[in-house]
């Protein structure tokens, strides 16, 4: 194995450990994680309607890496976003799109 493979934060080998996997429902995207529940408890789906497939993938990245090193602090109904105008809402609950799958379940307003 790779030294790199037990790097410190901010350098450690996030993208091993969890995969995130976009999709296409409708008119939306979203991503799903596999790995994530290791750390958090639950995976993230994130499902968006006006974000752009780069940026909604940053998005999930930046979630994903925090839960990984502060473990499962997200709590249902709380927001967080880059400003007061982009804001996301998580809530916990079963996945309706990928069969019960424990989720941190995260949308935009247009969602």
């Amino acid at each position: 194995m790779s030294g790199q493979s037990f790097a410190p934060f901010p350098d450690y080998p996030f993208t091993l450990w969890v995969d995130i996997l976009p999709f296409r429902s409708e008119a939306k995207i979203g991503a799903v994680t596999m790995g994530l529940s290791a750390f958090a408890g639950r995976e993230i789906e994130f499902e968006t309607g006006k974000l752009p497939p780069s940026v909604m993938i940053d998005k999930v990245t930046g979630l994903a890496a925090y839960l990984v090193e502060h473990g499962a602090v997200v709590k249902d109904g709380d927001t967080f976003g880059g400003d007061e105008h982009e804001r996301f809402t998580a809530r916990y609950r079963a996945s309706e799109r990928f069969a019960g799958l424990p989720v941190l379940f995260c949308a935009d307003a247009a969602s």
